[in-house]
């Protein structure tokens, strides 16, 4: 039996996520349209390092505010 190279290891890694990141994408681009058509936005805040990060949609929502 022979091993694969380390190159031919971290590509088949890279290639095995690809399916995961597409849809990632296409998920996140479900949920800018839903947002968008709603009206409505979302947000996450990290307490312990005060990071806030807003939708697209929810930073609209609040120039308007």
């Amino acid at each position: 039996m022979e091993w694969p190279s380390a190159a031919t290891g971290i590509s088949w890694i890279s290639l095995s996520k690809e399916p995961r990141r597409r849809e990632l994408r296409r998920s996140q681009a479900y949920r800018e349209q839903a947002e968008a058509l709603s009206h409505t936005g979302s947000f996450g805040w990290n307490l312990s390092s005060g990071e806030l990060v807003c939708s697209d949609e929810a930073f609209r929502i609040l120039e308007d505010a």
